[in-house]
C-alpha cells in the first residue's frame, strides 16, 4: 500500500509520516478485514497508526466475516436510497436552495499546472460513477441514471489582480470566491453534479 519495502518498515513506524494518506488507509483496513476478519474503522488507524498499536487493537477486536460488495448488473436506470429520495423530495419543494450542496477545498502549495489538474479531474469522473450520476423521473418515481461520459470543466478564478494591501483582504477574496461557487445551484436531472474551481492567490498557493 506504501509502496516501499517490507524490510525498511518498523513496528512503530508511523503510517502517515512514511507515505500513508486517508485513500491508502482505507485500502489497507480493508485488505486487514479480508485477511484477518477484523473491521478497522479508519478514526482507528490515526489513533494507532503503526504496526505495533494497531496490532493490539485487532488483537482486542472480535473477528467480523469479510463480505466483499458486488457491483450490480448495468442497467438503464438504479433505484434512490432512502436519503437520495429525502434529498430529491426537499430539493423539488426547494430547488432554489443552495442548502445541501457539499463543499470542500484543498490548499496547492505552489504553482498548480491548470492542464494536469483538469486531466486529473477528467481521469476521476471517469473511473467513479457516482460523479456521473443524475436524477431522472421514470415510471412517476425518482431514479439515478449514470452518464457514460462527463465533462467537468476546470473553472479557474485568478484574484491575484484583486488583492491590496490591506490586512486580510486575500483571505476575504478566497472566500468571497468559494462562497460565490458553493451557493450556485445544481440542476438535478443534468449530469454533472459536481464543480470545480481552480482559485490562483498571488505568491502563496491555490
Amino acid at each position: 500500500v506504501l509502496g516501499v519495502e517490507k524490510e525498511s518498515l518498523g513496528m512503530e513506524d508511523n503510517f502517515f509520516h512514511r507515505g500513508g494518506h486517508s485513500l491508502k488507509g482505507s485500502r489497507m483496513i480493508a485488505a486487514v478485514q479480508k485477511s484477518l476478519q477484523v473491521k478497522v474503522p479508519l478514526a482507528q488507524l490515526f489513533k494507532t497508526p503503526d504496526i505495533r498499536s494497531l496490532g493490539r487493537f485487532i488483537d482486542n477486536t472480535s473477528r467480523s466475516a469479510y463480505s466483499a460488495i458486488t457491483p450490480v448488473e448495468p442497467q438503464e436506470y438504479y433505484p434512490l436510497s432512502f436519503n437520495q429520495k429525502r434529498l430529491w423530495f426537499i430539493h423539488q419543494r426547494r430547488p432554489d436552495s443552495p442548502a445541501f450542496n457539499l463543499t470542500g477545498q484543498y490548499l496547492f502549495p505552489g504553482d498548480v499546472n491548470p492542464a494536469i489538474l483538469q486531466k486529473a479531474v477528467d481521469k476521476i469522473v471517469q473511473r467513479h460513477e457516482s460523479f456521473r450520476t443524475f436524477f431522472v423521473m421514470h415510471d412517476d418515481r425518482p431514479v439515478q441514471k449514470i452518464a457514460p461520459a462527463v465533462h467537468v470543466p476546470v473553472e479557474i478564478r485568478d484574484i491575484t489582480a484583486e488583492v491590496t494591501a490591506q490586512p486580510g483582504d486575500l483571505d476575504r477574496l478566497e472566500e468571497d470566491a468559494f462562497r460565490e461557487m458553493s451557493n450556485r445551484l445544481f440542476h438535478l436531472e443534468r449530469a454533472p453534479l459536481l464543480r470545480v474551481m481552480l482559485i490562483k492567490a498571488p505568491d502563496r498557493h491555490n
